[in-house]
């Protein structure tokens, strides 16, 4: 006996249905993407303020993760120590082994190894606003690009760089060059696709 069901109605089957038959073979949404080849869809975290502290986490990044945004929205501090990005993995956030180099219109470049620069110069008035994308190239190596806005007092800023982690990425942290400039205004989040 063949049903058929038109637009209006639904069916609840007690077994998925198997991609064979029109279905994709899974209990969830997300194992319906990954059957079907699509992946997860982006996971976007809980934004954080960054109105003190000298350094934000992000902990608890799942495995798999290929592509990691980190969003800043008005992000300033009290001194003139560059913004960075900072990963780690089950043994710890790393600061060292990275090459990166960032750029603020109107300044030099700023070259740095222990950290993903945003910029070439920071100063108290800068409020950062853009996004950070890392992605996953082979085994533990990351690629790194930001474009954004340091405000009316910075102008227009881009970076980029590497850095392979000792092991799968599962943190990262916002912090300064210096580690002790205080950040004052705006928030981050990010987001992670597999």
């Amino acid at each position: 006996m063949t049903t058929t069901i038109d637009g209006s109605a639904s069916a609840d089957f007690a077994t998925p249905l198997p991609v064979a038959e029109g279905g994709t073979g899974a209990t969830s949404a997300a194992a319906a993407r990954t059957a079907l080849g699509a992946g997860q869809a982006i996971q976007l975290q809980t934004a954080v303020a960054t109105t003190s502290g000298t350094a934000f986490n992000f902990t608890s990044i799942p495995a798999g993760v290929k592509r990691i945004n980190v969003m800043f929205n008005g992000v300033s501090t009290n001194g003139s120590s560059i913004v960075m990005i900072q990963l780690g993995d089950a043994g710890g956030i790393e600061t060292s082994g990275y090459l990166s180099d960032g750029w603020t219109a109107n300044t030099t470049n700023t070259a740095n190894t222990s950290g993903l620069v945003l910029a070439g110069s920071s100063g108290t008035t800068f409020e950062r606003s853009g996004i950070a994308t890392l992605c996953l190239i082979s085994g533990y190596l990351w690629c790194y690009s930001y474009t954004g806005s340091a405000g009316s007092a910075g102008g227009a800023e881009v970076a980029g760089g590497k850095k392979t982690t000792s092991a799968e990425l599962t943190q990262l942290r916002i912090t300064t060059v210096n580690g002790s400039d205080v950040f004052d205004a705006g928030s981050v989040n990010i987001s992670w696709e597999f």
